[in-house]
């Protein structure tokens, strides 16, 4: 199937279809039994085709300050590979990201943008 294995096609099907369907308290449920089950979760195909859509949102919900450094570093790796992509996902949450995450993440942009995503209610 284009190059991705027959498991991790089925688990991305899978994953689509459970994540769609729920709320945040399912989602955090879902989360939790990832974790769990990880041990299952053995090729980086598996890890590809399901972990953005559920590891991701929780990443953003995280109280740990060493998981706010590290989103916040992948982050402004990602604007280095791609700007628009990382100031799309800034323009959508923003607002909602732990200040030190956000700071990581704006960290190589310009002073005026810097300002601006940090800027209350921006």
């Amino acid at each position: 199937m284009f190059g991705i294995s027959r498991r991790a096609a089925v688990c991305s099907d899978f994953v689509n279809q459970q994540v769609r369907k729920t709320g945040e308290k399912e989602r955090a449920q879902i989360y939790q039994a990832y974790l769990d089950n990880t041990r299952y979760i053995n090729g980086w195909d598996l890890v590809d085709s399901s972990t953005y859509k559920i590891v991701g949102k929780q990443l953003l919900q995280e109280d740990e300050d060493l998981i706010h450094r590290a989103t916040g570093w992948m982050l402004r790796e990602v604007g280095n590979r791609n700007r628009s992509v990382e100031e799309a996902f800034l323009r959508e949450h923003g607002r909602d990201l732990p200040r030190k995450m956000l700071r990581y993440a704006i960290e190589k942009f310009d002073a005026e943008d810097r300002r601006r995503y940090l800027k209350p209610g921006s």
